[in-house]
């Protein structure tokens, strides 16, 4: 360093690494989630999209794969509805806890959102997408996305557009 040169530090986030977020999860009481695809042969333990809210690592969100409800190809849509306005800069995806080459574990994904004060259906012209990409896997480790810019949304959309092991399958424990 030349002389007069100050001391400083550089923080460096991957978009869709491990690599915790700066900023500090989001109170999820209230959150609800609904999928246009899921497992309910199962019982409650594998299937529904509440299961990506409900902090157990053992409970997952799957699409149907036969005895569920909806398709079972991709893309799927994930519609979570915020309690009230919530700002945010990233978001973290945990995948399901058996292996990364997991039958369900999200490879692409588009992140929508919106400001609408009334549930939307995945398909509405309403929200607007923030980001799109694959996610980067290291083990069964959360991965964090972080967004080019903060949103503020009373909804999220998370589309699976494909798998990280190639099937037809979407799922996860958290988000």
């Amino acid at each position: 360093p030349a002389e007069g040169s100050e001391e400083f530090i550089i923080r460096v986030a991957k978009t869709g690494s491990t690599a915790a977020p700066v900023d500090p999860a989001l109170d999820r009481t209230g959150w609800t989630a609904v999928a246009d695809s899921y497992h309910n042969a199962s019982g409650p333990s594998d299937g529904p999209a509440s299961n990506l809210l409900d902090g157990n690592l053992d409970s997952i969100w799957h699409t149907n794969y036969g005895g569920g409800t909806g398709d079972q190809s991709f893309p799927y849509n994930v519609v979570i509805t915020l309690h009230g306005s919530k700002t945010f800069s990233c978001f973290s995806y945990t995948p399901r806890q058996q292996g990364e080459d997991t039958n369900g574990n999200i490879l692409g994904y588009e992140l929508w959102y919106a400001t609408a004060e009334t549930a939307l259906a995945a398909d509405d012209a309403a929200w607007i997408k923030v980001s799109e990409g694959e996610l980067k896997y290291e083990g069964v480790n959360p991965i964090y996305v972080n967004l080019d810019e903060a949103v503020t949304a009373t909804q999220v959309k998370l589309v699976a557009t494909s798998s990280k092991n190639g099937q037809s399958f979407a799922g996860g424990a958290e988000f």
